[in-house]
């Protein structure tokens, strides 16, 4: 006599039962203000490596598949606002909620250099990033270029500047089609933390699923919470 369990072993192994696929594993939630882009970075913030990244709806809403767990980073930006980062401890195989009550608002306020508005949240449920009340020393990106030079390979380009020259390790690109995510590389060497101005160029390789003439889009950000506005491009053939 065969036992159920072993039954069910046999019957697994045969292909006989479809389990469907396996449960995903998310980072999602919402915010009071939109469109945007979010980045995930795996690896604790600030430390980690950004490979992930995702769409903010008109309605606030975002959700970014990951393939990993553990601890992330977690970047949201809406232009006219002070970006958003939130360290976050993700759980596989499950949706994962951001909250308010994960920010650290104290290191925001101090990066800002502001405090008035660390009161501002009034659902925990719901993100509510400060309006950035100085647009005069966010970063500046212009002459973005993404073009497809080879199958699985992409040539990336674009001028950044920062008014104060204190531009963060966040120069990042989003294909909007995979929700991949890529830090670009800085055109010279990085000086007491702070990314140089200049042209970033770099070649990227892209997933096979990565369509042609796919949108992408770009943010910068720097160490006082300031980013520029989000750029939109769609790729070029070269």
């Amino acid at each position: 006599m065969i036992r159920s369990g072993c039954l069910l072993a046999l019957m697994l192994s045969a292909g006989c039962i479809d389990l469907g696929d396996p449960p995903k594993t998310l980072v999602t939630g919402r915010l009071n203000v939109g469109p945007g882009v979010v980045f995930i970075e795996r690896g604790p913030i600030y430390e980690g490596v950004f490979e992930r990244a995702g769409v903010i709806g008109t309605d606030g809403r975002f959700s970014v598949e990951l393939s990993s767990s553990g601890p992330h980073g977690f970047h949201a930006y809406v232009n006219d606002h002070i970006y958003l980062p939130i360290g976050i401890e993700v759980e596989a195989g499950v949706p994962n909620r951001i909250t308010q009550d994960r920010v650290d608002w104290d290191f925001l306020c101090s990066s800002a250099g502001m405090c008035d508005w660390v009161g501002q949240p009034m659902s925990p449920d719901v993100l509510a990033p400060a309006v950035d009340t100085d647009l005069s020393n966010n970063p500046v990106v212009s002459n973005l270029h993404v073009g497809r030079v080879a199958a699985g390979s992409m040539y990336v380009s674009v001028d950044v500047m920062d008014p104060e020259g204190d531009l963060s390790n966040q120069i990042l690109l989003h294909n909007v089609a995979t929700g991949d995510g890529y830090a670009l590389n800085p055109p010279s060497p990085v000086i007491d933390g702070n990314y140089p101005n200049g042209r970033y160029a770099q070649r990227l390789n892209v997933p096979d699923s990565s369509p042609v003439n796919g949108t992408w889009e770009l943010v910068a950000a720097d160490h006082t919470c300031s980013n520029s506005p989000i750029s939109i491009v769609t790729e070029t053939m070269e």
